[in-house]
């Protein structure tokens, strides 16, 4: 998918603001929850560089023209090479975190004493919970997690695909998959609350906490998916893909987390 065309107005100044924007800030504009910084990464990931080839370009005007576009093209090819790992790496990180947060609710219900969340000794076991191997946990989060996430995804990816359908803009299979990626991505970076588990195992927050990551993750899916789907009614939208999403990962749970539950009680090992 090519980079969005309204980059620059006819004033030559920069529509998206982002593009002079470092890193933190942008790391920031995602906690915070801003509409416009899934907007940027959707639609403009690649336009730093393509502004950066265009300063080139004008200081060695002398320079063969294809040659900058094989170079653009590389670059492009690059930075989609590059979401592809970072998607990769970030599933892995929220899949750690997440089973790390349901192996300690596991433990915990698990334990006959009352619980004490200051205790040292509950703390320490937290921190050990981490390497545990449990297959029914690690079933239970690919399940309702990650059918919710694969819901959005989906869902999202192929309202997009409708809305270039209806536009007459043809895509390739390579440009399909290009555009999955960027789907792909930015619902993944909407996610990024579930970080916060860290801190929930660390200093051994009550259940509680855990309760305002899951509402603050639903809000944050919902401000991503309504920037990036660019219609007059992507609010209803984003709340209706969100809401099938939830529906579907209940439903999976009910049908096939209850029949591996006896596994529970036999598949807690602790790896030292």
């Amino acid at each position: 998918m090519s980079a969005l065309n309204v980059a620059h107005t006819e004033c030559k100044y920069t529509a998206d603001k982002y593009l002079e924007y470092e890193r933190n800030l942008k790391i920031l504009s995602i906690i915070l929850c801003f509409s416009n910084i899934y907007r940027h990464i959707f639609f403009n990931h690649d336009l730093r560089i393509s502004a950066l080839k265009e300063e080139n370009k004008s200081s060695q005007q002398n320079a063969k023209e294809d040659q900058l576009k094989q170079q653009q093209k590389e670059e492009f090819e690059n930075g989609n090479q590059l979401l592809k790992i970072f998607c990769i790496f970030f599933s892995v990180i929220l899949f750690v975190m997440l089973y790390w947060h349901e192996v300690r609710n596991h433990y915990l219900n698990q334990e006959d004493f009352q619980v004490d969340y200051f205790s040292p000794q509950v703390g320490r076991k937290n921190i050990q919970l981490v390497y545990t191997f449990n297959p029914s946990i690690i079933f239970k989060v690919l399940l309702n997690n990650f059918s919710y996430l694969s819901s959005l995804v989906l869902m999202t990816y192929a309202f997009k695909r409708v809305q270039f359908m209806r536009r007459n803009q043809q895509k390739t299979n390579q440009q399909k998959f290009q555009l999955f990626i960027r789907v792909f991505y930015v619902i993944l970076l909407s996610h990024v609350g579930y970080l916060g588990i860290f801190m929930e195992i660390i200093w051994n927050y009550n259940p509680v906490f855990f309760t305002v990551l899951d509402w603050y993750n639903i809000y944050s899916n919902f401000i991503c998916i309504s920037a990036i789907l660019n219609n007059r009614l992507e609010k209803f939208i984003a709340i209706t893909i969100i809401y099938i999403s939830i529906i579907i990962s209940h439903a999976l749970s009910s049908i096939l987390i209850g029949n591996s539950v006896p596994l529970e009680n036999h598949s807690n090992t602790l790896i030292f």
